[in-house]
């Protein structure tokens, strides 16, 4: 079955639609037969239902929000840290000039996010680049990477296609992976990211 949207002049219909083949007794096809069957009352229960949930885990997901904001600001405060330091290393300065601003934008999206927790979520699903969204949330962590004496290996396939997504949430979770990693190796070690892609045979799905 098929979940499509219909817009209409006061509202969007959503229908689930499924078709089968009908055959005769040579195995010939014979008719299609068509299903449709309209779910726009139930789509809106679920969305109620999802709204009460975010309402009435509001505060857990506060705390959460606060763990997502320790994630920039530990990456900036590290690059702060390793300024004095590495200001005349090459590639640093540009580095820090590169992530410390787009980290504090995604600690503003952050906030953006906390405010509009009540809110049904608006998540903007374009194309997107994987290895571009891997690389930055390398780049915000590297700084955290070197003082954890933690060594990085990233082998990216340059074969990667693009997908339609929501780039900020997808960057976030990447930095939370790489974070967690990182937290889990206090006293240093290697690391290694693989991102690959490979095609399927839709037939064996």
């Amino acid at each position: 079955p098929q979940e499509i949207r219909l817009p209409g002049e006061n509202e969007t219909r959503s229908l689930l639609v499924s078709c089968s083949l009908l055959k005769n007794r040579n195995d010939q096809p014979q008719e299609i037969i068509l299903n449709l069957h309209d779910i726009t009352t139930l789509k809106k229960l679920e969305a109620s239902i999802r709204q009460a949930e975010r309402l009435a885990a509001l505060g857990t997901l506060a705390a959460g929000m606060a763990h997502e904001i320790r994630n920039p600001l530990s990456s900036i405060k590290t690059f702060v840290q390793l300024l004095p330091q590495k200001i005349e290393k090459p590639g640093f300065l540009e580095k820090f000039q590169r992530t410390v601003p787009r980290e504090l934008n995604r600690i503003n999206a952050l906030v953006e996010d906390l405010l509009d927790l009540a809110r049904v979520p608006k998540y903007v699903f374009q194309s997107t680049n994987l290895k571009t969204l891997l690389e930055q949330a390398l780049d915000a962590t590297d700084a955290q990477l070197q003082a954890g004496h933690i060594q990085c290996r990233c082998v990216i396939a340059d074969n990667m296609p693009p997908v339609k997504a929501d780039a900020n949430q997808l960057v976030r979770a990447l930095h939370n992976l790489i974070r967690n990693a990182v937290q889990s190796m206090p006293q240093g070690g290697k690391m290694q990211i693989r991102a690959s892609f490979h095609r399927g045979d839709p037939s064996q799905a």
